[in-house]
């Protein structure tokens, strides 16, 4: 059997392929940031990204048990509150793409940054249709199509916030010969 030499066939190779534990405080204050960028005062942008969507997203791949469904809720709950909208549209929204993300989050990884932002777009247009289909059985009009470009605009910052939220996890390049890992 032909096995490659050490450090140069399969496996883990790189160091800074293994994640430090990822720390509540930045990941509270991550969502907390979002949440700001949520509650500023828009307009009528129709391509606004949703800021604690994709910060959801992200710790329910990363960290499922961290930032949870109880997150998804209540911040949904502080949105609806926001925007005037019927109390549990964006609870319901937020809860659909922390699902999806906790669903998929052994699965996501192993994609590329695309790979990865294909499945969140396709989620987050997953929970938009719930939403529009709430408004739609509460005998709402259909608010048109520019609705589903929000979605869109959140999954392609994908490939940028992603990284950067990873970043403080990473270990070190160097490699230190007293160290375990």
């Amino acid at each position: 059997m032909n096995l490659p030499p050490n450090g140069s066939g399969g496996g883990l190779t790189k160091p800074e392929l293994l994640l430090l534990p990822a720390n509540s405080f930045f990941a509270a204050f991550t969502v907390l940031l979002a949440l700001l960028l949520d509650l500023l005062p828009w307009g009528q942008a129709a391509a606004v990204p949703q800021w604690t969507a994709l910060v959801l997203s992200f710790w329910g791949v990363q960290q499922p048990r961290m930032i949870g469904f109880s997150w998804a809720f209540a911040l949904g709950l502080l949105l609806d509150v926001h925007a005037g909208a019927v109390l549990g549209e964006q609870a319901l929204g937020l809860l659909v793409i922390s699902y999806g993300a906790v669903a998929l989050h052994r699965r996501l990884p192993a994609f590329g940054l695309l790979g990865q932002m294909l499945h969140l777009i396709a989620l987050l247009l997953i929970a938009q249709a719930c939403r529009v289909l709430l408004r739609l059985a509460m005998g709402e009009e259909f608010p048109g199509w520019w609705i589903f470009l929000s979605p869109m605009s959140t999954g392609l910052l994908w490939p940028l916030f992603a990284p950067m939220l990873l970043a403080p996890q990473r270990r070190s390049v160097e490699y230190d010969d007293t160290r375990p890992l």
